[in-house]
């Protein structure tokens, strides 16, 4: 008797310890988590697609490199996230590209013989000579980051997170598998719901895993 009343007391006390510490309760991921995505290979490819010979030659002749874009992922104690594209980094990329791309004009202007003198008696504008061959919305990358804004509700179930729509709706199929280290959170897989362009999938899971920081 002495026996089952100590199991029942130790019984209770772990029940009581239980409520009291939130034993059962979802270890939400909650903070603001920071990840740097290198876009490089990406913004190459995407530059070369569907342009002239010369031009895609003069795209691959660049030297770029460490075109990063910081993917911010803020997840609130009540359950609701926000995630957008730091406009700094965007602003960033915007300026190393515009600055390889001038580098890539000079370099090819003096393989034919025009030298930095001969370009300046010609009156040679090098960056109007970008702004022909970009226009000013690929160049305006700062206002490119209000498109990857994103807000609404998130849950978690096991390893994966999911994040619903505008409309507060979850799909079963659309989460990310993710674990938790301290202030490390990596996302190690993304689904595929049905639909998803393939293309698009394909460039996502190239930069898998994506690690994120607080």
């Amino acid at each position: 008797m002495k026996l089952q009343k100590f199991l029942a007391l130790a019984l209770c006390l772990a029940l009581a310890a239980c409520l009291f510490a939130g034993c059962g309760k979802q270890n939400l991921p909650v903070g603001t988590w920071k990840a740097n995505l290198d876009m490089t290979d990406l913004i190459k490819e995407e530059a070369k697609a569907g342009a002239d010979p010369e031009t895609a030659e003069l795209v691959e002749g660049m030297n770029l490199s460490d075109l990063t874009m910081e993917l911010v992922m803020d997840l609130k104690q009540d359950g609701t996230y926000e995630m957008k594209v730091s406009e700094e980094s965007m602003s960033a990329m915007e300026d190393k590209i515009i600055a390889g791309l001038k580098d890539a004009l000079v370099e090819g202007l003096a393989a034919e013989g025009y030298d930095a003198e001969t370009l300046k008696d010609a009156g040679l504008d090098m960056d109007a000579l970008i702004e022909d061959m970009i226009s000013e919305e690929d160049l305006d990358m700062t206002s490119a980051a209000e498109e990857f804004q994103n807000s609404g509700k998130y849950k978690v179930e096991g390893n994966k997170l999911f994040l619903s729509d505008e409309n507060g709706a979850y799909a079963d199929d659309d989460y990310l598998v993710f674990n938790v280290d301290g202030n490390t959170l990596t996302v190690t897989e993304i689904s595929t719901p049905e639909g998803q362009d393939a293309e698009v999938l394909a460039f996502v899971e190239s930069l898998l895993p994506i690690v994120f920081n607080k």
